[in-house]
């Protein structure tokens, strides 16, 4: 089962390796998408089963899957819901084993500077290389696993050890997605998946030898997730940072139209080598 289809990549990319049948469900409006995609690839659509909706009042008719795919993704790591998708999932499953894709997501919180031409005011999404703290992080969070409960707050703790004095001017938060044992996606280095940054409102001088906690409280919230993002240096006083996802420049991006998302999918089918099994499915 494949929530939040969108262009339909996954659900073609589970056919690939030997799905017998998906279930693709899109809440959307980008479900026209989806049903573009496969009207070009007819052996494959003839596999996928297309359902518009919300997956919590729709997500029955999956009940029999063995595995659910989902965002793999994220700026924040639980955008489109993942974390209460998963755990609705699991909840429905007749399947004694149900796989979850991903298992799990971690989110890393970065000091970093700016260069001088990157100063920013705002949260926003970039694709600019980072610029992290010469430190050593001696406390990190857990990675949250998926399909165990449902999301209302995470909370994040990360502190560095700071060699020598340096100055932080932002929060870069790192996205890193458990796809399986021994695969995992993350933007820490993505030239194509931007990163969430946080700058603060004045920067801080960090003294060489000290300590520097960061933490984010993460809250789903009735329409959309909202954060606090503290600061603080020898567990002294705290710089706090609140927002909300919409705050985010950048966040909404154009989808493009039918052909370019066709033609994109296929492209990617076609470097992964699987477009040519997808066509000679019986």
């Amino acid at each position: 089962m494949d929530v939040g289809a969108g262009s339909g990549i996954l659900s073609l990319l589970a056919l690939a390796v030997g799905a017998k049948h998906v279930i693709a469900i899109e809440r959307e409006e980008v479900v026209h998408f989806t049903r573009a995609v496969l009207a070009r690839m007819p052996a494959a659509e003839k596999r996928i089963t297309v359902i518009e909706g919300d997956f919590f009042s729709v997500g029955k008719s999956g009940a029999n899957a063995q595995m659910v795919v989902s965002e793999l993704i994220g700026y924040m790591g639980f955008e489109e819901d993942i974390a209460m998708v998963m755990a609705q999932a699991r909840r429905i499953a007749m399947a004694a084993r149900l796989v979850l894709v991903p298992r799990s997501i971690r989110l890393s919180l970065i000091p970093i500077a700016f260069a001088g031409d990157l100063v920013a005011t705002t949260p926003r999404l970039s694709l600019e290389p980072l610029r992290p703290l010469y430190a050593r992080p001696t406390v990190a969070t857990m990675p949250y696993v998926l399909g165990e409960t449902d999301f209302v707050r995470h909370n994040l703790r990360w502190e560095y050890s700071v060699e020598v004095a340096q100055r932080v001017d932002a929060v870069a938060i790192v996205c890193e997605s458990q796809l399986g044992e021994e695969s995992m996606v993350s933007n820490r280095i993505s030239t194509d998946w931007p990163r969430c940054v946080f700058p603060l409102s004045e920067g801080i001088e960090v003294p060489g030898g000290a300590v520097l906690g960061i933490d984010l409280e993460l809250i789903r919230g009735k329409d959309e997730y909202e954060g606090t993002l503290s600061l603080a240096l020898n567990g002294g006083t705290r710089n706090q940072h609140e927002w909300r996802a919409s705050d985010i420049a950048g966040i909404a991006r154009e989808g493009g139209s039918v052909d370019e998302v066709v033609q994109s999918v296929t492209s990617l089918l076609q470097e992964l080598g699987v477009l040519g099994r997808l066509s000679s499915l019986i």
